[in-house]
């Protein structure tokens, strides 16, 4: 948990395809720290977070007293 080296050796090692290809286009790393590295995953990222509920979530979503029919759409 404490050595840096040895979280960014694991966190490239669990990459897919697609975010491999991302971590390979960032270029020189060696000198990056973990937060460096967490907070460039995070904002490629963060749209993931946003997309659209699943099946399950939809049925759960209500419309807010000030919230407008295109706001809750």
């Amino acid at each position: 948990m404490h050595n840096e080296k040895l979280l960014i050796h694991c966190f490239q090692d669990n990459l897919n395809k697609a975010t491999f290809s991302w971590y390979m286009r960032l270029g020189n790393t060696e000198n990056w720290s973990w937060k460096d590295l967490v907070v460039a995953f995070i904002k490629q990222y963060k749209y993931n977070m946003d997309i659209a509920l699943d099946m399950f979530s939809l049925p759960l979503l209500k419309k807010g007293d000030k919230e407008t029919m295109h706001e809750y759409a």
